[in-house]
């Protein structure tokens, strides 16, 4: 469907200016965010060293025409830890989904992905750098937009169908997925 919509995408994209070590952070303004974000997970009680890379792993799509980074969030995104993080997030810092929305989800789905044990609070940390790209790095990432699988059956959806092309257009935007 984005095919239908988009000219060019980058399928699993890498972003080689994005830490997700917290230390390569200081002095710069998102800092203090990230910071109360990073020891909100630590004090999750699982384990204190949970990131285990230096650069943000890949994402998913990527369109590079609008600057525009697409996430598809599977149940995994929705735990406990992604819900720290988020309960973390800055008042009055726009992102371009509801976090409120999301936050019901954690709380609603419960996630547990056990293995290895400091998964949750790995995945809850990255999905968080990942927000903040437009902050981090706004030469190549404007907006991020987050799909929560589940809440919708994508797949009924016919990219040959014009009425099918214009509702995911629509979902797209929406205030549940999207943030004007």
């Amino acid at each position: 469907m984005f095919f239908r919509i988009y000219d060019e995408i980058e399928f699993k994209p890498k972003f080689e200016t994005a830490s997700v070590r917290l230390a390569d952070y200081e002095g710069k303004k998102v800092y203090q965010s990230l910071s109360k974000i990073y020891k909100a997970l630590q004090s999750c009680g699982r384990n204190k060293r949970f990131v285990r890379v230096k650069n943000l792993c890949e994402s998913d799509l990527y369109i590079p025409s609008k600057k525009l980074l697409i996430e598809i969030d599977e149940s995994q995104h929705f735990t406990e830890e992604r819900y720290t993080a988020l309960k973390n997030y800055p008042k009055g810092f726009e992102f371009s989904y509801d976090v409120k929305s999301y936050k019901r989800m954690c709380k609603k789905i419960r996630s547990k992905d056990p293995d290895p044990k400091y998964r949750n609070q790995q995945r809850a940390w990255y999905d968080s750098v990942r927000d903040f790209l437009p902050k981090i790095c706004p030469e190549e990432v404007k907006k991020v937009i987050r799909i929560p699988l589940g809440e919708y059956k994508w797949c009924d959806l016919d990219h040959k169908n014009k009425k099918d092309v214009a509702k995911f257009k629509r979902l797209l935007k929406s205030e549940c997925i999207w943030r004007k």
